[in-house]
């Protein structure tokens, strides 16, 4: 029997999860990865197209049934707009077709499905579980709050707020950006400014003067367009004469800016977070929505004295297939197997990957040690895209369909970006040995879970900051994936690494061109790598490059 989790909404980041009666996962990935197109919210009829579905498969899906929306609304005493239930009657056309397909199907909260991603994967026995996002067209809620012990997920609050997060998408989109989508470079650019107390009042007070009868800024400035749709990708359409408006109200220069709405997020939530604590007291804190993809926030959160941390490591909505599959094992008595990796999708194949590259304009080899090749290659200072073995669930790339190289010389920041076609303010993230870690950074304890998938900020110690200046924000900071015994081709690349130039990392950035999902299959790999100008492609067992 399979459990088959549906994270739909028709808004963005569909997605699907497989796991098993013994609580593990199988297979989990997005929709975006299949059909590259970024954060796509249709319905993920790609990723179902090779599903074979058996009569004792069960069906999970993260949305409520009509009766518990109406309930839902009710309860917060609010009633749906319109075109909230256009929105949900669109989406619910498609699951319907796929209902019909299951003798079995559950329907589940959103934000309890975001809850279940948090607690049943981080293996904790007790924990606050916080979930926060800007919401979405099966619920009112924004931000809810459980308890986690043992095998019972309780929720204990629930609210509608959800403007810490409208608020930063808001100003992503006012600054010139697209939101829902770069979001993290509002966060990279935060540190570079410097906002005054009275920059905040000021900022507050704009934001606030929109959040009045249950608007947002995010509502005045922007509309989803497609939601549902069948074929056409959901967007947010944006409302530029006043946005226009809004920029010339604020006055702050983009760095400042940025500065000023990470300072309220964090004021906001770490606010509510130190209330939660003393309210609900657990050593472990448990963490997932949209909001949650912010680094430097969830930095701030164990600082308020929590022993440990986790972050689902597909925080926004593509965690929300797996977190309703763990709803259904968890009331059935089964123990969610804790993650030690998250390689759960598209399986690169050795025999393909030949196929592909003979089909293209490429060189290659098949070295004997790959591994040592890589290291070598790193060190030279070349740049290596690697797209081997399974691909990575959720919005970060572990090594396994990522870019490599060198952090030595601070310049490589401006030169991927140009390679790449990209515009990023947050420094390349650092792959590093778990036995180093006490080297590099301060602080790791009750990190560490963490910091193996790329959910948190650390701060990093001086030997850092001389020896690898690429992977250090401005402000000391670093996003780290820590490598343990659970990924042994990279560790062994790390290790070969460290011993030929006495670095404890290289830097590990997503293998996709800007604005493109991450790759996920053999010719994916190819074609990003022929528009990019990186030295080296590892596509499975091949080593291939452009020809002379």
């Amino acid at each position: 029997m399979k459990i088959v989790g549906l994270g739909y909404d028709g808004f963005h980041d569909s997605c699907i999860a497989l796991m098993n009666e013994r609580g593990e996962v199988i297979e989990a990935f997005s929709e975006e990865r299949l059909s590259m197109v970024k954060k796509d919210g249709r319905f993920p009829s790609n990723a179902l197209k090779n599903l074979e579905i058996k009569d004792d498969d069960v069906l999970c899906l993260s949305t409520l049934d009509h009766k518990n929306f109406n309930e839902s609304y009710a309860k917060a005493g609010l009633t749906p707009q319109k075109e909230t239930l256009d929105e949900r009657s669109r989406t619910f056309e498609h699951i319907k077709k796929l209902t019909r397909k299951f003798n079995k199907v559950n329907y589940y909260s959103h934000h309890d499905c975001h809850a279940a991603s948090a607690f049943y994967f981080s293996g904790f026995d007790d924990a606050l579980v916080v979930t926060w996002d800007a919401g979405n067209n099966s619920e009112p809620w924004n931000f809810t709050v459980s308890r986690g012990k043992g095998n019972i997920l309780k929720r204990y609050e629930q609210s509608t707020n959800g403007y810490p997060a409208l608020n930063y998408t808001a100003i992503t989109a006012i600054m010139g950006f697209t939101p829902a989508r770069h979001e993290g470079k509002i966060t990279g650019l935060a540190a570079r400014g410097n906002a005054s107390s009275q920059d905040l009042v000021r900022l507050r007070e704009i934001l606030s003067s929109f959040n009045k009868e249950g608007r947002s800024i995010m509502g005045a400035i922007s509309n989803w367009k497609n939601v549902g749709s069948a074929q056409e990708v959901p967007f947010i359409e944006l409302k530029k004469d006043i946005i226009k408006k809004i920029r010339e109200d604020i006055g702050l220069s983009d760095n400042d800016l940025a500065n000023a709405i990470q300072k309220l997020l964090e004021e906001e939530v770490i606010t509510q977070i130190k209330e939660l604590k003393d309210k609900y007291p657990s050593k472990n804190i448990c963490l997932a929505g949209g909001i949650f993809a912010n680094v430097l926030l969830n930095k701030r959160i164990i600082e308020l004295g929590f022993e440990n941390i986790f972050i689902h490591p597909a925080m926004g909505d593509d965690g929300l297939a797996m977190g309703a599959c763990a709803l259904y094992l968890a009331d059935k008595g089964v123990t969610i197997k804790p993650f030690k990796t998250l390689f759960f999708g598209y399986e690169i194949c050795n025999e393909v990957a030949n196929k592909a590259l003979e089909e293209s304009d490429l060189d290659f080899t098949k070295p004997s040690d790959m591994e040592d090749l890589i290291a070598k290659k790193l060190a030279e200072g070349k740049i290596i895209a690697r797209c081997v073995g399974k691909m990575e669930y959720g919005p970060r790339a572990l090594g396994n369909r990522s870019i490599l190289c060198t952090a030595r010389d601070k310049i490589i920041n401006e030169h991927l970006n140009i390679l790449l076609k990209r515009s990023e303010f947050m420094p390349f993230a650092p792959v590093c040995l778990e036995e180093d870690i006490d080297l590099i950074f301060k602080n790791i304890e009750g990190r560490l879970l963490s910091s193996k998938f790329m959910t948190i900020a650390l701060d990093c110690k001086n030997f850092l900051i001389k020896r690898c200046p690429t992977i250090v924000h401005v402000d000391g900071t670093a996003r780290p994936q820590i490598v343990d015994d659970e990924n042994p081709d990279m560790k062994k690349i790390l290790i070969k690494f460290k011993e030929l130039t006495g670095e404890p990392c290289f830097v590990n950035t997503s293998f996709n061109i800007h604005e493109s999902p991450i790759v996920c299959n053999e010719r994916d790999a190819v074609k990003a790598f022929k528009q990019s100008k990186l030295d080296y492609l590892v596509l499975g067992d091949c080593f291939a490059h452009k020809k002379i």
